[in-house]
């Protein structure tokens, strides 16, 4: 925020008085949280990098610079935290964020609009520390994430090439089960790990999959975001993807963006939107807000 005494006399370099104050603002594109250290947050955010902070400090301290995307803290050494630049340029902090390194080297997607979304998904595997699945025209796998130089291999089973990744989920006990979507908003589905596919989005809608939410309890039932203003949003499946019910419900016709569920009551969902947050807690039949919280 700015202001100017006399917008006649201002121009673009002067005549204007920073009101900010210690007000901070910025676009988060992805989050990760750790209950090691006191408590931390790392994410990467639009035009200021990707930044960390302990709950036991007020500020952020910046790991990378840049954009940021995505972003992954290791649950088992939260010293080891995953960031990105744009196109799937993935960097690595081994040190707990004092410093950050690339080590997208040997994926071959990166660092092109051609072959990789501006923020391009990755994921850290739910099941296994040291490996990250990361999108871009295709779906690449490192299973040694926290070598030296990880060593990256595509999945190339998934030989799907109209559309560039926007979204990857494995699920959390089963890691034979992943799902990818797209840009276009094709969806595939691996129930062995990776070795063979299925489209799985008939019936669904053709625009760019924003986020996909594995049940971990039941791992058959599957949730998909999209973006687009539309009331035909957030997509329920119970049977692995054979068939879909949307559960937008309520909620406003506006991008949903972020999605999960309670860790012991599959029942309460969180989707994140445009416009806040939404809560449910019938599994995504009805949604509402909170004054206790962010929506």
């Amino acid at each position: 925020i700015f202001r100017s005494n006399d917008i006649t006399l201002a121009t673009e370099t002067s005549g204007w008085t920073r009101l900010n104050n210690g007000l901070y603002i910025t676009q988060v594109y992805g989050a990760a949280g750790s209950a090691a250290n006191g408590g931390q947050v790392y994410g990467g955010t639009q035009d200021n990098g990707s930044l960390l902070q302990s709950t036991m400090t007020t500020s952020w301290s910046q790991v990378f610079g840049g954009d940021g995307g995505y972003a992954a803290v290791d649950p088992l050494s939260p010293y080891y935290l995953y960031g990105e630049y744009v196109y799937l340029r993935l960097h690595r902090s081994t040190n707990g964020g004092a410093n950050a390194d690339y080590i997208y080297s040997g994926i071959s997607d990166a660092g092109s609009s051609t072959t990789a979304l501006f923020i391009a998904p990755f994921i850290l595997d739910p099941n296994n520390s040291s490996r990250i699945y990361a999108g871009g025209q295709s779906l690449w796998v490192s299973n040694n994430v926290k070598a030296t130089t990880p060593s990256w291999s595509k999945v190339t089973a998934l030989s799907y090439t109209s559309s560039l990744i926007s979204a990857i989920a494995v699920a959390e006990g089963n890691d034979q089960i992943i799902w990818v979507g797209y840009k276009n908003g094709t969806i595939y589905r691996s129930l062995d790990g990776g070795v063979s596919w299925d489209a799985v989005n008939n019936g669904t809608p053709s625009r760019i999959v924003t986020r996909i939410l594995i049940d971990k309890t039941t791992p058959a039932t599957a949730y998909v975001a999209y973006g687009g203003y539309y009331n035909t949003n957030l997509y329920k499946t119970t049977n692995n993807g054979s068939s879909w019910t949307s559960i937008h419900g309520n909620l406003p016709s506006v991008p949903v963006f972020g999605l999960t569920r309670h860790p012991s009551n599959r029942a309460w969902l969180y989707a994140g939107t445009e416009v806040g947050l939404f809560t449910s807690t019938d599994s995504g039949t009805t949604w509402g807000t909170t004054n206790d919280g962010p929506a």
